[in-house]
C-alpha cells in the first residue's frame, strides 16, 4: 500500500473446513485423499516509485487434496493450501518514500479451491476452479495488510487415477475481486476505506514425477499479477493526507513440493 502527496483466524478457519471435507471424502470407498509438504520461494513486487517494493524469501507450506472417486467423466475436487514465512523487505519509507527501506515481513495465508474435473483422456483432465486466497503481510509491529482474492482458473492436467510417471498441470489463472485492509488507523489515519486493485490475467504450471502409486515429487509456479487500485482521500486528526492506492505489481511463488495419496 502507498500513500501519493496490512489472519491467523482465517488460516484456522480454513483448516477445519478443508478437514470436515477431507474426513467426509475418507469415507467413501476408493476416495482420493493427498497431503503434502514442501517449501517455495516467494516474491512480491509494487510498481511504487521513485523506487519498486520488493519482498523475497523461502515460504514453507502444505497441502491438502481431495478428488471424488469413480470412473464417470465428470469429478469434483477440493485443494486447499497454508503457507507461513518471513521475507525480506526491499523498498521505502510509507511516509518518505524518497528513503530507502530494508527489513523482513512476515507472510501466512491460505488458499481454498473447489475444482470441476472432466475426463477428456484417461491420463489427462481439463478443469475449472474457483477460490479465495486469504493472506497478511505484516510490515512492522504496527503495520500490517490483510488480503482477501476470489479467484478463477483453468487448466488442463494429469488425472488424479494416474499411478506411475510424469504428471503435470498448466493453465491461466485471473482474480475476480481483490480486496485490501490496509489497517489505516492503526497507523494514525481516521479512516480505514478498503482498497480495491483490479487483477490482471496470470499463468501457472506444474511438473513432476510420480515415484509410485504413493508418493510424488513435483515442482511448480503460481502467483497473481495486479492493476492499481482507485486511490481515496484520507485524514489524520482532521487534517487531509492526500490520497493512498493499493499500486500495482504481482507475487510470484515458485516450489518444491512432495505429496503423498492415501
Amino acid at each position: 500500500m502507498e500513500r501519493s502527496s496490512g489472519q491467523g483466524k482465517i488460516v484456522c478457519a480454513g483448516c477445519i473446513l478443508a478437514a470436515a471435507l477431507l474426513c467426509l471424502g475418507a469415507t467413501r470407498a476408493r476416495a482420493q485423499l493427498t497431503a503434502g509438504a514442501g517449501i517455495e520461494f516467494f516474491r512480491w513486487t509494487e510498481d511504487t516509485q521513485p523506487k519498486p517494493v520488493e519482498e523475497h524469501g523461502p515460504l514453507a507450506a502444505i497441502e491438502l487434496g481431495w478428488t471424488q472417486p469413480g470412473p464417470q467423466a465428470l469429478r469434483f475436487a477440493y485443494l486447499s493450501k497454508y503457507y507461513l514465512g518471513w521475507v525480506r523487505y526491499e523498498g521505502s519509507h510509507l511516509f518518505a518514500q524518497a528513503v530507502p527501506a530494508t527489513g523482513a515481513s512476515r507472510h501466512v495465508g491460505t488458499f481454498q479451491e473447489g475444482q470441476a474435473r472432466f475426463g477428456f483422456l484417461p491420463t489427462a483432465d481439463v478443469y475449472c476452479a474457483v477460490g479465495i486466497d486469504l493472506w497478511q503481510r505484516r510490515l512492522s509491529t504496527r503495520g500490517k495488510e490483510d488480503f482477501r482474492i476470489g479467484y478463477v482458473r483453468f487448466g488442463v492436467g494429469s488425472a488424479p487415477a494416474k499411478r506411475e510417471g510424469w504428471v503435470f498441470d498448466a493453465g491461466l489463472k485471473s482474480p475476480v475481486g481483490a480486496r485490501e485492509d490496509a489497517h489505516l488507523t492503526d497507523i494514525g489515519f481516521d479512516q480505514n476505506p478498503r482498497l480495491r486493485p483490479d487483477g490482471d490475467l496470470s499463468g501457472f504450471g506444474q511438473l513432476g514425477y510420480r515415484l509410485d502409486r504413493r508418493w510424488t515429487l513435483a515442482g511448480y509456479l503460481d502467483g497473481f499479477h495486479f492493476k492499481p487500485s482507485g486511490k481515496v482521500r484520507v485524514t489524520s486528526d482532521g487534517i487531509p493526507r492526500g490520497a493512498v492506492f493499493q499500486p500495482g505489481g504481482a507475487l510470484e511463488v515458485v516450489g518444491l513440493r512432495l505429496a503423498y495419496r492415501f
